[in-house]
């Protein structure tokens, strides 16, 4: 919804503490040329503003695209052995942190895996006990030499490397037991707490592997889930995003990677820069046009799903000289002079003033700037109509 344009009694009536100090002069002095904001209202009455900087003025290619998460960034949490969900504690939206519990699994194949453990503890425990009963007989004979014969002896010596053998049996049927545990419950799993009490965890709990959010949640309370029957959550970081766009074949070649973006909705409001990162090697055939790949520099106003606008600076513009521009959407017609506002910050307000440039023909969405502002100064590059139409009704009132 388009805001009403508002003159300066109702901005500054609105703004409170945020006045200029013309306000408190004569009547005959009260014209100047700014307009002041508070701070904290810059972003209910639609104003945005960029740094003045040089870039490649060049007609973009446009092309539709639309807003996907980085594959890269995703995790799918999953079951290493069947069960029955008995709890869900996170939503699709929802944000968890690394480490965080999404759900608990009641499994039987869990529980089993455990007290195999605990079996293998204990037999390895019986082989232990049983070398040093062979050992403890083979020594008593070597030393009181008790009568024993030769044959007798060997036996006993026998009867020690079997039970040596058996303990190396143990010890490895107990490692495969600990290695079939840790890849159902997670390096997470306490087994000490499993050794000490002997009692089986029934309910394998899920928890987030990274930080991120819920993307998709299939599974509910009482539903049965299985390492085949796939993830019972997945997690995206939506800091990491992916634009993908759909090139024209007629100057698909001239995309390539590296190519900067600029990408806006569908509304013209500028949402995020980026770069070309991939280009398919081949043209849908229906649609004849060719997909990139868009790394996001900035992603605070994309959202995954979102079809966004994508303007390519195309190859044989990237090897002009970059040059000082401005967004066309900064540009204002202002008492028969061209015009930018320019931002300068006072404590809790933002003060703005009408600023003659001169440009070169808009390309792209931008002017090149010849004269007039320099590097690094802030211009408002949104909401431009809205300080113009205040300074007009201040000259207005003056005529009068």
């Amino acid at each position: 919804m388009i805001r009403p344009i508002l003159t300066s009694s109702v901005l500054l009536a609105l703004l409170g503490p945020a006045v200029t100090a013309a306000e408190e002069a004569p009547a005959a002095a009260q014209h100047q040329e700014q307009v002041t904001v508070a701070v904290g209202n810059l972003a209910s009455f639609g104003i945005a503003t960029e740094q003045v900087e040089a870039m490649v003025v060049a007609e973009p290619i446009v092309a539709p695209g639309w807003v996907t998460y980085n594959p890269q960034g995703e995790a799918q949490v999953g079951v290493q052995a069947a069960g029955k969900v008995i709890r869900i504690t996170a939503t699709v939206g929802s944000s968890v942190k690394a480490g965080d519990i999404l759900a608990e699994v009641l499994s039987p194949g869990f529980v089993e895996a455990q007290n195999a453990w605990l079996i293998k503890r204990a037999a390895l425990a019986t082989a232990d006990l049983a070398i040093e009963q062979a050992q403890a007989i083979v020594v008593r004979g070597q030393q009181t030499g008790d009568g024993i014969s030769k044959a007798e002896m060997q036996r006993r010596e026998f009867d020690l490397k079997v039970a040596q053998q058996a303990r190396i049996t143990a010890t490895a049927e107990l490692a495969a037991a600990l290695n079939t545990l840790r890849l159902m419950g997670g390096e997470s799993f306490d087994l000490d707490q499993l050794a000490k009490t002997g009692v089986a965890v029934q309910t394998l709990v899920l928890k987030a592997p990274v930080a991120g959010q819920v993307i998709d949640m299939p599974a509910v309370v009482g539903q049965n889930v299985s390492p085949e029957a796939g993830p019972v959550a997945t997690i995206a970081d939506a800091s990491r995003l992916w634009v993908v766009a759909q090139i024209p074949e007629a100057v698909v070649t001239q995309v390539q990677v590296g190519c900067p973006v600029e990408l806006t909705g569908f509304s013209g409001a500028r949402l995020a820069g980026g770069t070309v990162s991939h280009l398919t090697p081949e043209i849908d055939p229906h649609t004849r046009t060719g997909r990139v790949r868009i790394t996001v520099t900035s992603s605070d106003q994309l959202r995954p799903g979102m079809y966004v606008q994508a303007a390519i600076v195309p190859r044989q513009a990237g090897a002009s000289a970059p040059v000082l521009a401005v967004p066309e959407s900064a540009l204002m017609n202002w008492e028969k002079r061209t015009v930018v506002f320019v931002e300068e910050r006072q404590g809790e307000n933002a003060v703005y003033r009408p600023r003659p440039v001169t440009v070169g023909a808009v390309q792209g969405g931008h002017a090149p700037v010849l004269s007039g502002v320099a590097a690094g100064e802030t211009i408002v590059v949104q909401g431009a109509f809205l300080l113009k139409a205040d300074l007009g009704k201040n000259s207005v009132g003056e005529e009068e």
